[in-house]
């Protein structure tokens, strides 16, 4: 059986996918629309666009998976750089650009954040001691 902290850590990065796909949706006409306003990324076209947030989510599900499913400690420390890698990207675009109030600006805030939450459980106590291998009754257990 898996602790508290991993169960919560699924929930909460699962909600942060959902959403994600969510973004992806709201924002994707705009997204070929920058593709296509640029040269150097004109003859790529939608398929790059698609392929590129295929192979996110892709990542995104196969560390969920490792870290909730497998204990894997690599699955772990590569959600929490990605997460810190999404935190200086985020800071760049807001120096760069500002902040912006529309729904896409709302839903990718609302990812980011359920991926802070879900990220803080992967390093609670009963979390440590489950990717550290001991034994299932060693952490607080719920199926």
């Amino acid at each position: 059986m898996r602790p508290t902290s991993i169960l919560w850590f699924e929930r909460l990065y699962l909600a942060a996918f959902a959403l994600s796909l969510v973004s992806i949706a709201l924002s994707w006409e705009s997204g070929v629309a920058m593709m296509e306003a640029n040269p150097n990324t004109r003859a790529m076209g939608a398929g790059v666009l698609a392929f590129g947030s295929a192979a996110v989510c892709v990542a995104t599900l196969l560390l969920w998976w490792f870290a909730a499913h497998r204990r894997s400690v690599v699955a772990k420390w590569l959600i929490s750089i990605w997460f810190v890698i999404s935190t200086v990207m985020l800071a760049l675009t807001l120096f760069r650009s500002g902040l912006r109030f529309d729904i896409v600006s709302a839903v990718g805030w609302a990812v980011y954040l359920l991926r802070a939450w879900a990220v803080s459980y992967l390093f609670k106590p009963d979390a440590e001691t489950w990717f550290a291998g001991a034994p299932e009754g060693a952490a607080s257990a719920e199926a």
